[in-house]
């Protein structure tokens, strides 16, 4: 924890990740290393269930400067797992254009995420990822290096590779959930007890 000139602890607030339309990207894993890609794939429902934990209700659903909470990001996820169905098929049928994003994100805004049940919102994630993840955990080395072209990267892209675009987009949100989570917890320290 730093510390300012007179010695008082500072408490910063958490640093946000950059725009997700502005990032670039370049993939060279080997094929060989896809158990540990969807290890990393896997592993996003825990990080989930962590930003969920102890998080007040009103905290979950807070939209800083109007912009989604916490819960419409754990839905864009769950939305984004169904159009990861689509694009496995892509890829297993030989597709050489994959289904593109709705980068509108109709559904996520109008799927009321924000008063949703979280523990609801994180079962169904588990179950949709859950899912996807055995359907590629059952691919063939041949299948995991199958090429099909991402029309808003402007870039062909092995399986694996997309794979790894999916576990980047849930980094992605799940440190702005973290970082809303810990702005407002600064913002709202939790009461203490009072002495009996």
């Amino acid at each position: 924890m730093e510390s300012d000139r007179t010695g008082n602890s500072v408490v910063r607030p958490p640093q946000r990740p950059m725009k997700w339309t502005s990032r670039s990207f370049h993939f060279d894993h080997h094929p060989g290393t896809f158990p540990a890609v969807l290890s990393r794939f896997r592993g996003a429902v825990p990080r989930m269930a962590e930003v969920f934990h102890e998080t007040p209700g009103d905290l979950l659903r807070h939209r800083p400067g109007g912009k989604w909470c916490i819960l419409q990001h754990a839905g864009h996820l769950l939305v984004l797992d169904s159009l990861g169905e689509v694009r496995l098929d892509d890829y297993l049928s030989g597709k050489e254009v994959l289904t593109p994003a709705d980068m509108g994100n109709r559904e996520t805004e109008t799927g009321d995420y924000e008063r949703g049940d979280p523990a609801r919102i994180l079962g169904w994630f588990h179950d949709t990822r859950q899912a996807l993840a055995e359907r590629l955990s059952a691919l063939t080395p041949d299948q995991v290096s199958r090429r099909s072209f991402h029309g808003r990267l402007n870039m062909e892209m092995r399986l694996i590779d997309w794979v790894c675009f999916m576990c980047e987009h849930d980094d992605h949100h799940l440190a702005v959930m973290a970082a809303i989570r810990a702005e407002g917890l600064l913002r709202e320290p939790p009461a203490t007890p009072r002495a009996g």
